[in-house]
């Protein structure tokens, strides 16, 4: 019996697919994910570091300001974020929100 959630979209493409994958996971995984179907691809790494970042009183501001500035401010933030951790060579995982999370030392090790 195939569960609703087995069966893709409509017009759904491999090449859908592959892109999703591409936006939740870091490129080095990617090869694991694509031929290791069923296997179990957890890795250990001696050094992580995992950053948080979220805006303390972001809710409070968002109701004294309109949405144009709001979005403008954590576009801008954001990007600022974006464009560091791409300089270091630090993993962006995601931004939800007001929130922005990253990781350093994997999925790929790094000595530095």
């Amino acid at each position: 019996r195939v569960s609703q959630r087995e069966i893709p979209p409509e017009g759904f493409t491999v090449y859908d697919g592959y892109n999703l994958l591409r936006k939740v996971f870091p490129e080095s995984v990617l090869p694991q994910l694509q031929w290791d179907i069923g296997s179990t691809i957890a890795q250990a790494h001696d050094q992580v570091s995992v950053f948080f970042s979220d805006i303390v009183g972001f809710t409070a501001w968002c109701s004294q300001v309109d949405s144009a500035t709001v979005i403008d401010s954590l576009s801008a933030y954001f990007q600022i974020l974006d464009d560091l951790a791409e300089r270091i060579g630090v993993y962006k995982v995601e931004t939800i929100g007001d929130a922005w999370m990253a990781v350093c030392g994997a999925p790929d090790s790094d000595d530095d």
